[in-house]
């Protein structure tokens, strides 16, 4: 992948981990355990092998020190994640492709 790609693949990958942790947390699941677990693993993955794309615009200081396991220091009440969760929990019988 290119860096711009790399950078698109960071972003999605932040975006579903944040969103998923924020429905979680709201009492939902929409995603297993494990699927949630392999996409902090890749994003794990990704950033560290990939330093010079890791600024995305997207809490890139929260998740440069991010372990891939705990929540607790994720931005879970953020406006933006909140209505994004809200979001795909009114409309789950027709997003299956986001989950």
């Amino acid at each position: 992948m290119n860096k711009e790609e790399l950078q698109g693949r960071i972003k999605s990958l932040r975006r579903q981990i944040l969103v998923h942790a924020c429905i979680f947390e709201m009492g939902e699941v929409m995603m297993s355990r494990e699927r949630w677990e392999s996409m902090a693993d890749e994003l794990l993955e990704i950033q560290s092998a990939n330093i010079d794309c890791c600024d995305v615009g997207l809490f890139d200081d929260i998740f440069r020190s991010w372990d891939g396991r705990e929540t607790a220091q994720l931005p879970l009440k953020d406006e933006r994640i909140i209505t994004r969760a809200n979001w795909l929990l009114e409309n789950k019988d027709i997003t299956p492709s986001l989950l």
